[in-house]
């Protein structure tokens, strides 16, 4: 006999509620364990790609890091990846490693995040937290070849996601690039260093600091509570399924009352002026406000913010930009160019750190908290306004 919506929703309540009491105990052992004090989190540092994550995974892999432990991390990663054959003893690492002009065209040239070389093989990594890939980034990646060496390619993520079409087009997971994840890769790699660095406390508190930070980036929990939350779920399956099937729309939701503010705040702030602003279709996967000079006639340029869906640049990145609606590529670059649609845009932030509406604190935050949601509409709206102010000669240019 089927379940009827009503038992469904029983057993979504039942699920949320053993989740919250799981998710309290975990919290609970970090505090025991002095996890909540977290250098990198104080600093506003935990999304920041190349000077956090390619800095400190660089330092460690380096055999000559200040860590002055040789190749002996860089041996455990590349057993970890699989690359058992690399001879770490004459390896030499280079962050940002230049390898020629950008040329999306001919798919070559570039900056590695992290590229390691030795006598006959390169690694090359490529690190992302939030950031959108590049044109033809892995392509190009690939098609690097120094001096006959074998070369191995590899896409670094959060959650080992594949790379998207826009950065690596038809090429194959496994054969052209490979992929890993801070979730299950880093994490085992970093319990190895830790193993390494036991006898040295600031090394091995440093380590322990940064593993924090990634299993709170990409939600990993202790094996006790894990397996909890994995048994709640698999014993209220159905549940499970149906919170699954509507996260994003809730998710959204959230999205969507924070775009309405700023929506009516903008439109308060430039009445009977020289702009006409507008709510973008809260179905797009962006949720955008658009910002249109009335001198365009066309409509071919305005400012646009997004996205407001918590998906999109960067991992749910908030920012306001330069939108061409013609997104013609081979066009001048004017400022901060995220693609052919947007030639300049700028990062908008509340105390100076970054606006992910992908965010599960910020979210709880914005759901819970009307303070904190007029505070943040106020902070967007007014960076907005500043943003349209220094580029409105451009743009109506």
């Amino acid at each position: 006999m089927m379940n009827t919506q009503e038992d469904n929703i029983s057993g979504v309540i039942t699920l949320l509620e053993s989740t919250r009491l799981i998710l309290s105990h975990q919290r609970k052992i970090e505090e025991l364990r002095g996890e909540k004090f977290n250098v990198f989190s104080i600093l506003r540092m935990e999304s920041k790609e190349n000077a956090t994550h390619s800095a400190f995974l660089g330092e460690l892999l380096n055999p000559k890091g200040s860590h002055l432990q040789g190749d002996i991390f860089l041996r455990h990663f590349m057993n970890v990846i699989g690359l058992n054959e690399f001879d770490t003893s004459r390896a030499k690492l280079k962050l940002e490693k230049w390898i020629g002009k950008r040329d999306d065209e001919m798919k070559t040239g570039g900056r590695v995040d992290i590229f390691i070389s030795s006598n006959k093989q390169i690694v090359s990594i490529e690190n992302k937290i939030n950031a959108r890939d590049q044109n033809a980034q892995i392509e190009r990646y690939c098609n690097y070849n120094e001096l006959e060496k074998e070369h191995h390619v590899y896409y670094l993520t959060l959650d080992g996601k594949v790379a998207s079409q826009v950065g690596a087009s038809n090429l194959k997971v496994g054969t052209a690039y490979h992929l890993l994840s801070y979730k299950e890769d880093i994490i085992h790699w970093l319990d190895l260093c830790l193993k390494e660095a036991a006898d040295l406390p600031v090394l091995r508190e440093s380590i322990k600091q940064y593993r924090s930070l990634i299993k709170k980036l990409t939600y990993t929990m202790d094996k006790d509570s894990e397996q909890k939350l994995i048994n709640a779920m698999l014993k209220n399956y159905q549940a499970s399924d149906y919170i699954a099937g509507n996260f994003v729309r809730a998710r959204r939701s959230i999205g969507h009352e924070l775009q309405k503010i700023v929506f009516d705040k903008l439109i308060q702030t430039f009445d009977k002026g020289d702009f006409v602003v507008a709510l973008g279709n809260t179905d797009h996967m962006y949720m955008q406000i658009w910002i249109t000079p009335k001198v365009d006639e066309e409509k071919k340029y305005c400012f646009g913010i997004e996205s407001f869906s918590g998906e999109g640049h960067g991992n749910g990145l908030l920012f306001i930009g330069i939108h061409d609606k013609n997104g013609a590529p081979g066009k001048k670059v004017f400022g901060d160019q995220i693609n052919n649609w947007w030639p300049h845009h700028q990062r908008l932030t509340m105390e100076n750190d970054d606006i992910f509406l992908s965010n599960s604190e910020v979210l709880t935050k914005l759901n819970n908290n009307p303070e904190y949601k007029n505070k943040l509409a106020d902070s967007i709206v007014n960076q907005s306004v500043e943003f349209i102010s220094n580029n409105e000669a451009y743009l109506k240019k």
